[in-house]
């Protein structure tokens, strides 16, 4: 008999390790199911599915086989399966790749549900010989559930928002500024509230809340009674969604920060992002302000759809921005600038480092501006503001200094970060780190390709951490023609022993979107 309750321990325990890895990569896509398509056209992706269909044919197999025998022989097939998975999931746990999701109350009740369901499975055949066909369809289970699940969240994101619309309109005098692009929204966001805090009694969207369900909860849970400007974040996948997030918060002022190519592979085409974008400025009113990135051409070429008034701004002269960013001088670790706005001057100091804050900065002055607050508190703002969540924190690692750029990246920001090597001395070697970008559909490899160039031209030694777009980067590599290190390692325990190497190197690293975590807790001890 006890057979029989080691048999359930080990059953219970694998289940609880699948639903757990299963949960961790639909939750990494945001329980959408856009984005987890997307994932699985990957090669990560792939190689998931192939493990998943060779785990079905298996179990079929010894299902069909043992079905012709005696229990007994049944029962040590499957320790011998579930045992296998345990191992599995082992090995993986040492090597820091017992993926599992952020425990949150969403993700605790689909892993729970999950399992129950699997339980009312084998009470309903009641036979063990049924864990045969669950175990590969483990999957299926959980992603069924997460669908299904959408139908009573949709009515509780419309339930969510009115509520939320609601409380926002007892406070006529709150203002409300959105910041939307593909990049550089959370850290204007930063910059603004920096900014602002000294005249103004400010709140903002925290990190990694930027949908309209996640901004209405939010908005729920505050007290606004003395806020007087509140700062919200917009994200989009799709159409309509800016929108909707601006029909909840009604802006009265919006920022664009840019608009490339990321997550083209969930827009479609380059002019849904840029209509998706548009959202924010196209619902400021008659008298509100659009501040919007000059340099960037699809920012500005459709300004005449916007009805507020609009400042552009840039540091490039022949685009003629309203506000123009000149004198710029750059140290690794502090930026000096002038920003020309109606023939007034303003001159700055940070110690922000990468030119391409700058970008960030200045739409967070021109709000500044416009709310009325004066040269000094602007240029004494400007001069405290800092980077938070850890974007561009310098470790020492030995000899080492390693740059943390893991947050996320995107065509443009990857090339700019890698000016940052321009700063450190010829002779200390120059070494990126980096598993790529993702979500950026058919462009995906001529973008890796194009980045691959720069490295080549910035870089001693390229670090590449997945399979996914090796071949569009090391091509870049070649096309610049000057010969430097190419390195793959796909597993984070080989990783970290390659770093330990390079720790007595004189040399500097810049890490480049997200990280294996056993990989950034050997740089930070």
């Amino acid at each position: 008999m006890y057979y029989f309750y080691i048999l359930i321990f080990i059953w219970f325990l694998s289940a609880i390790l699948d639903y757990n890895n299963f949960c961790y990569y639909w939750q990494l896509k945001e329980y959408r199911w856009d984005r987890f398509k997307d994932f699985l056209i990957s090669k990560k992706g792939q190689q998931f599915s192939i493990l998943i269909l060779i785990t079905i044919l298996v179990s079929l197999l010894l299902m069909v086989y043992f079905s012709f025998f005696l229990l007994e022989a049944f029962y040590y097939s499957y320790y011998f399966l579930l045992i296998f998975i345990l191992l599995v999931f082992v090995l993986r746990f040492f090597e820091d790749e017992w993926l599992h999701p952020k425990f949150t109350k969403k993700s605790l009740v689909i892993v729970l549900i999950s399992l129950l369901l699997e339980i009312l499975l084998i009470f309903v055949f009641k036979v063990f010989l049924i864990l045969f066909i669950i175990i590969p369809l483990r999957i299926f289970i959980i992603s069924l559930l997460i669908l299904f699940l959408k139908i009573p969240n949709s009515f509780l994101k419309k339930y969510y928002s009115q509520k939320a619309a609601a409380k926002l309109k007892q406070y006529p005098k709150l203002k409300v500024i959105g910041i939307t692009g593909s990049y550089g929204k959370t850290t204007t966001k930063e910059f603004l509230a920096q900014i602002l805090d000294s005249k103004f009694k400010v709140i903002k969207t925290p990190e990694h809340v930027n949908t309209e369900i996640g901004i209405a909860k939010f908005i729920l849970a505050q007290d606004f009674s003395e806020i007087e400007v509140f700062i919200v974040e917009m994200g989009a996948y799709k159409i309509g969604e800016i929108a909707s997030i601006c029909d909840l918060v009604q802006p009265k002022m919006g920022i664009l920060t840019a608009i490339n190519q990321q997550h083209l592979a969930l827009f479609g085409s380059q002019e849904n992002i840029q209509q998706a974008k548009y959202e924010l400025l196209q619902s400021l009113p008659v008298d509100g302000l659009a501040v919007v990135n000059n340099d960037n051409k699809l920012c500005r070429e459709k300004l005449s759809l916007v009805k507020a008034k609009v400042i552009t701004y840039g540091q490039k002269d022949k685009f003629k921005p309203q506000a123009l960013i000149s004198a710029i001088k750059t140290q690794l670790d502090s930026l000096e600038f002038d920003l020309n706005l109606e023939n007034q001057k303003f001159s700055f100091f940070t110690k922000v480092k990468g030119e391409y804050n700058l970008m960030n900065i200045a739409p967070a002055v021109l709000i500044a501006i416009h709310l009325g607050l004066s040269e000094e508190e602007i240029v004494s703002g400007v001069r405290k503001v800092e980077l938070k969540n850890n974007y561009l924190e310098t470790y020492k690692y030995g000899k080492v200094e390693v740059i943390n750029d893991s947050y996320s990246s995107n065509p443009t920001g990857f090339q700019a970060v890698l000016k940052l090597f321009e700063h450190y001395p010829k002779e200390k070697r120059r070494i990126i780190i980096t598993r790529g970008m993702i979500e950026l559909g058919k462009d995906s490899y001529q973008l890796h390709r194009e980045i691959g160039k720069k490295i080549g031209e910035q870089a001693d030694e390229l670090i590449i951490i997945s399979p996914d777009n090796a071949s569009g980067l090391i091509k870049g590599v070649e096309d610049f023609g000057k010969k430097i290190k190419v390195v793959k390692i796909f597993r984070p325990l080989e990783l970290v022993e390659y770093l330990k190497k390079l720790k007595e190197v004189d040399s500097v690293i810049i890490l480049e979107n997200r990280m294996p975590s056993i990989v950034l807790k050997e740089i930070k001890q």
